[in-house]
This record gives structure tokens, sequence and C-alpha cells, in this order.
């Protein structure tokens, strides 16, 4: 019969259900066909016709399938493959009778044998067709042990020297790093153990003792008195405005209207505004650190006369640690997230006794949190934290969401007497239809370190 093109070999994975599996190329002997489950590992086991599988299809061109008494377990290859027996049993007598199925067989065995050679031969590394010299490892076994296969010089098939000092193109050091049996001899070589900062380094069993050997100083310590000036500078707890979480602003009465602990909303406008603060406890989207924070979202505002003013404040008790802290620098530090353009400017103050401290954020990405922080230069103004006994007001830190032409200083980054809530000359940002924004981990203390980011 003629024998068409065909690839004698087939490949399944096993599921641990189906256990029939074709294969589609020519048979001519039961024993000329290979089934093998391979492992995850590699571990190839050889199955056996009448013992762990079944054969149909024997002398069929299209082939026929294989039928395994267990199946092959979930994620096993099986391979179906053809490897005829090299032989010819036939024995052509002379002038005896010859056959045309006999010898039509015979010469099918032949072509077969090709199919199968052709199969593996694409398996097996080749170098182009007009190359020359024989590639072959001509070590024997024992001296080629232990070798990786590498092409010479000429480009032909070798085995790879083993590594000796002195063979490698690498500086001298590297080969005496190179030559190092073991970790500890390497760590020798390298000098860490050895120095007296890769010990005290690698010994270190906290933060502070890496810190140390790296040449850091240490962190400030932090105690109830100084670590942090601003309660509730996340805006968690919300237990005024009768435990509302939002507020909604739509009346331009000059007020002040709380909606979390020390944190309230100061305006004092030409008409009615809408907008929201809300506090958000636990929020998905939170900064680094803090779970909660503020967030405002701006319906309207309307046009702002020279007095106008709208902010969002909270209040610093007076502060025992605040007082002593003059005339030291004052460093203040908070997250925000604005939906404003990179390089938007924000305006942001400091009052206390008729004292107004203003200065100025710029966005550094729209929609992402950052942190801000800002350090006051030593003052000698005793009025910093020392506000009367009726309000015991300390300091008040305002994020200031538009402010009239009076109500404006004509100074950043300085103390001024007044009372002042925007800088002259830069425009509202947050006053903006759609402006939705978002601040937390407020803190203030003394120094000029900000202790957290």
């Amino acid at each position: 019969m003629p024998v068409t093109l065909q690839t004698p070999v087939n490949a399944y994975v096993g599921n641990g259900v189906t256990t029939a599996f074709a294969f589609a190329f020519l048979l001519l002997d039961p024993d000329d066909l290979i089934a093998e489950l391979i492992a995850a590992d590699g571990t190839v086991t050889t199955q056996t016709n009448g013992v762990d599988y079944s054969l149909t299809g024997i002398g069929n061109p299209a082939g026929g399938s294989v039928t395994f008494t267990t199946a092959p377990a979930s994620g096993v290859r099986v391979t179906l493959r053809r490897e005829s027996v090299l032989e010819r049993q036939t024995d052509y007598q002379a002038n005896g009778d010859l056959q045309s199925d006999v010898l039509d067989r015979d010469f099918d065995r032949l072509w077969l044998v090709v199919q199968e050679l052709r199969r593996d031969l694409r398996r097996a590394l080749k170098v182009p067709a007009d190359a020359s010299a024989d590639q072959a490892v001509t070590l024997a076994a024992a001296a080629r042990a232990g070798r990786t296969v590498v092409f010479d010089s000429s480009g032909n098939m070798a085995a790879a020297t083993p590594y000796t000092p002195g063979t490698l193109n690498v500086s001298p050091f590297i080969e005496t790093l190179l030559d190092d049996s073991t970790a500890s001899a390497a760590r020798d070589t390298l000098g860490v153990q050895r120095s007296s900062f890769g010990a005290s380094l690698m010994q270190a069993s906290n933060a502070d003792a890496a810190r140390t050997a790296l040449g850091l100083p240490a962190l400030l310590a932090e105690t109830a008195a100084d670590a942090n000036l601003v309660h509730n500078g996340d805006g968690r707890i919300a237990d005024r405005n009768g435990g509302v979480s939002t507020l909604n602003i739509t009346s331009n009465l000059p007020q002040t209207q709380h909606f979390a602990t020390l944190w309230r909303v100061y305006q004092d406008l030409p008409s009615s505004p809408s907008f929201s603060v809300s506090n958000q406890p636990l929020a998905a989207d939170a900064a680094p650190w803090h779970p909660g924070h503020i967030r405002l979202l701006v319906n309207a505002i309307p046009t702002l006369t020279s007095t106008s003013v709208l902010a969002i404040e909270n209040v610093v008790p007076r502060s025992a640690s605040l007082c002593a802290a003059v005339p030291s620098p004052i460093t203040i530090s908070f997250w925000i997230r604005v939906n404003a353009s990179a390089g938007s400017t924000l305006q942001f103050y400091l009052q206390a006794s008729a004292h107004s401290y203003v200065f100025t954020a710029t966005v550094v990405a729209a929609n992402t949190w950052q942190l801000v922080t800002h350090t006051l230069p030593a003052e000698s103004l005793a009025f910093m934290g020392l506000n009367d006994d009726t309000t015991r007001i300390g300091l008040i830190f305002g994020w200031s969401l538009g402010s009239g032409s009076t109500m404006r200083a004509p100074s950043a980054n300085t103390w001024l007497s007044g009372t002042y809530f925007g800088l002259t000359g830069v425009s509202d940002v947050m006053a903006t239809v759609g402006r939705a924004a978002d601040i937390t981990g407020l803190r203030i203390e003394p120094g000029s370190i900000a202790r957290q980011g």
C-alpha cells in the first residue's frame, strides 16, 4: 500500500478520567508502538501492551487507539510513538513465490523507519548543511563527566574545560572570589565579616542598631508631650455635629461648623455655596499609614468679595510642649490628594493670637497622595501656642479654599500681625466646581523633623 506522509508520534495530557487515546499513523505490528507516561518531574514510565493498555488499528493507514487499563493521572503527559523493529523477517527463496503483499509490507517498513528517523532528527541539535566538520564530543565518559557542551573557537562542538584559576578573563580579585568553596570563605574574601562596618550591620538586632551602623542619626524620641500635637489628625473621630460624618454646606452665614473632632469649616461668603466635607474613617484608598482622612467635594462656590473666606481648619489646643518650643522651629506635615493638575499651588495657614503664617504646596500629580512638610523657622514671638485661657486654642491650621483680597497675606513663610487665609497673587485652585480633595495625617511638632513619611 502507499505510505503517506506522517509524523509517527502523538502527545496528550491526562485528566484522571480519559482512558482512550488515538494515534494517527500506520502501525504494522503491535510491538512497534511505544506508549509512555511522563510525570511532572520528568520520570518516564513505559507501558506494556496487554497489561497496561489494549491496542486497535494495526495495519490501518489512518491509525487506531490505545485504551489504558487505568486512566493517566491529571497532568501526566501521554506519548504514543512508533519505533519500528529494525529487522526483516521475510526470507525470499530463489525461484520461490514472490507475493506482492509480502514485498509491499517489507518496503512499507523501510519508509516507516525513514519517517521515524526524520522525526528524531528534527529534535536533534543541528548545524548548517555546509558545515564540514563532524560535530562530536570525543572524550570518554569519565573525561567528560561534569562538563557542559560548548562550541569552541572554530564553532565546533566540544566539552567545556573545567574552570581553573587564571583561565577566565576576570580581575585578580574576582579570581580569589570564584575559587572560594564556601559561603563563609566568600564573605571573608569580600571583607563583610572582617570589617567592623560589615560585622556591625549584619549583626544589628534592631532598626536603631542598623541606623547606627550606617551612620544615620537616631530617630528623635517621641513622648506624649511632644510627639504629635494634633489630636484626630486623620479625622477618624466624628463625635461633633451630632455624630454625622458628612456635613453639607449650603448657607452663606458667617460661621464655623464642626464636622469631626477638632475639624471645622470656617466661612464668610457673599452668597450660598454648595460643598460637603466628611470623614472617611476606614477608607480603602487611604494614604500610607493613615486609615482615615477628611474629604472635600465642591459643587458650587460664589464669586468672592474682598472679605470672603472659605477654609477647612483643625484646632490645635494649647500645649505646654508647643509653648516650650518657642523660639525653636516648628514642623508641620500632612498628606493631601487633590484632583488638580500637577503644578497647581495650594494655600495653607497657621493662626495664633491675631497673627498668621501662610505657606504653599505644589501638586505633584493629580489624584495622588503626597506628603507635605513645612518647617517654620525659629520664632521669638511669645504668642505662638499661648492663646487665651477662654478658648484654650494654641494654633489653628487651615487649608484655604478661597479668600478675598483683604484676607490675603502680602508674603509667605513668615509670621505677620493680622488674620490671613491666603497669599496675595495666588489663584484659588480649590474654589473650583468639581474639585475633590483629601487630607490626613496632620502633625505639628517641635523641631525641624517631620516624623512621618
